[in-house]
């Protein structure tokens, strides 16, 4: 079995410590074949694969998506790959292949947040709705702060 590439969606700047100790974090604990930076490559990070992107006067949401646009599309990225952050710190090993991880049924996750409004509690009932209306009736929340498993297949 090949191993995975990580991906991770990089802002400007090269003063980015966060992203140096998840690099380190990642090379110790999680089995991977090649990290991608899309977007900005700080110099220290030569050693890792890179997909520039435009990233001026973008709000941060749309960064991110261009960059899941560009690995998806980027024919040397493998199939599947993990999508991670640069603050995600992997502090122990990790299986091959990493697992699917997700807090359960969107409506449970609701039931988490209890009445609390906000934008993100919003954007989150309504993204639900849309799934639900393509006849997902119990989606999934993988709103969790850990790689996930991504494919660009169906």
């Amino acid at each position: 079995m090949e191993l995975p590439d990580i991906v991770v969606a990089v802002r400007e700047g090269s003063h980015n410590e966060q992203l140096r100790y998840a690099l380190r974090s990642w090379t110790a604990h999680l089995p991977h074949r090649h990290v991608w930076i899309v977007g900005y490559r700080p110099w220290w990070a030569a050693g890792a694969r890179h997909i520039p992107t435009h990233q001026r006067g973008l709000p941060a949401y749309a960064n991110t998506t261009t960059a899941m646009r560009a690995a998806c599309e980027h024919p040397d990225v493998s199939d599947p790959f993990l999508w991670a952050n640069d603050d995600f710190f992997v502090m122990a090993p990790q299986p091959t292949p990493f697992p699917v991880l997700h807090r359960g049924p969107v409506g449970e996750v609701f039931a988490q947040y209890g009445t609390r409004s906000s934008a993100y509690v919003a954007a989150m009932r309504k993204t639900h709705a849309f799934l639900v209306g393509l006849g997902h009736e119990d989606p999934t929340s993988f709103e969790l702060h850990v790689p996930s498993v991504s494919s660009v297949g169906p």
